[in-house]
């Protein structure tokens, strides 16, 4: 490779790092590419060409685009047999890489493979924190799967972090439709909005499908009467608020990114304090220093936080759950897991604490509830 060569790929290589960390991963797509058309593994390149096809591959799995990425995964393994610039290091952290790919889109026994393969490569005196992860991900496999569901982690504290063992908030056996309101615009082009909205409606049926289809959903074209309202928002803001400080409050947010993605809002109100005043979802189209996230990252957040607006106040220890607190990089959690179906088949098993009037839209306690209080205050979260 020439000099000239040499140092465009360094210049391609670190650009497209650079553009992984901002978001912007088909842009970072086009210079690693770039990058590897200059690099040889045969030749003394400062940045192994099986580290730029990991990001490459990266890259194109966080477009969404998972069988073309599991493809470059599949000829990273080619690569690194050969690549005599990696260490054992660098090869460890590639098996952790492409199991944890595995492992987010399900398939448990392929990550535990993989996450054995780079435990396989410690040497007796040194242990390295990637050793160290590969023992701790392959005893998290064995503690989940010891449990069919997480009920016990969902039972949630109020919003002053107490916990209150037993508690269950959810829709009141007897309710058996469900009134939504979608805006029809939000901080998008119309396509954009159109795809999220026919995101949140297959979201609200395949929650329903979990419990026996025993909710039927009708898209309401006004913010007057609705059991859930969805709110599209331009920006995450840095803090969470309480919109009501003297009432009983779930609220739990998806995040993972440079902010919130998207929040349930549950509050209840009432003489007896068991009736919804409120079951909003906010999606949050940019982060809080205003980088887009991208449209698989919102599909992801819209099906996590619908199943909070049926149910699960709470979230699951478990990253391959739709309902895991956070969306770490590299995720695939766009289905409804086992877990998460029988945990939300528990929940309506139980007897609730909290539910709604099921002779009254949300709505209207929520509009009852501003007037009787006019001092509502915010919280920070």
């Amino acid at each position: 490779m020439s000099q000239e060569n040499h140092s465009l790929a360094n210049f391609y290589e670190t650009i497209g790092t650079g553009k992984i960390n901002e978001w912007k991963y088909n842009e970072a797509e086009i210079f690693l590419k770039k990058a590897l058309t200059l690099t040889d593994t045969t030749q003394n390149f400062a940045k192994p060409k099986t580290l730029i096809l990991l990001k490459l591959a990266s890259s194109i799995e966080l477009q969404g685009r998972l069988e073309e990425a599991l493809r470059y995964y599949e000829n990273i393994l080619e690569h690194m047999l050969n690549d005599r610039a990696l260490d054992l290091i660098d090869k460890a952290e590639i098996y952790l890489t492409i199991g944890q790919y595995h492992y987010y889109a399900g398939n448990s026994e392929k990550a535990k493979k993989f996450y054995q393969q780079a435990l396989n490569l410690q040497k007796k005196d040194k242990l390295e924190i990637v050793f160290m992860k590969a023992i701790h991900l392959l005893k998290e496999h064995k503690d989940i799967e010891a449990t069919p569901d997480y009920i016990s982690s969902i039972i949630r504290s109020d919003n002053t972090g107490a916990k209150k063992e037993g508690e269950i908030a959810r829709w009141h056996d007897k309710t058996n439709k469900l009134f939504i309101y979608i805006p029809d615009e939000c901080p998008a082009t119309q396509s954009i909005c159109d795809e999220l909205s026919e995101t949140y409606k297959a979201a609200f049926q395949a929650w329903g499908a979990v419990l026996n289809n025993r909710f039927n959903y009708k898209y309401v074209d006004t913010d007057k009467q609705y059991d859930t309202r969805i709110y599209w928002r331009e920006k995450s803001p840095k803090a969470i608020v309480y919109p009501f400080k003297h009432s009983p409050m779930w609220l739990v947010d998806t995040s993972g990114y440079g902010g919130k993605i998207g929040q349930n809002k549950t509050a209840f109100a009432g003489k007896d304090g068991h009736s919804y005043i409120m079951n909003d979802i906010e999606m949050f189209f940019h982060d809080s220093e205003n980088r887009p996230y991208p449209l698989n990252v919102l599909k992801s957040a819209i099906l996590h936080e619908v199943g909070h607006a049926m149910g699960i106040k709470g979230h699951s220890p478990n990253p391959t759950d739709i309902m895991y607190e956070g969306l770490p990089f590299g995720f695939k959690r766009m289905r409804i897991s086992s877990r998460d179906a029988e945990t939300l088949r528990k929940i309506y098993e139980h007897k609730p604490t909290y539910a709604n009037d099921p002779q009254t839209h949300v709505s209207y306690y929520y509009h009852q509830y501003k007037k009787k209080y006019r001092d509502i205050e915010t919280m920070a979260y």
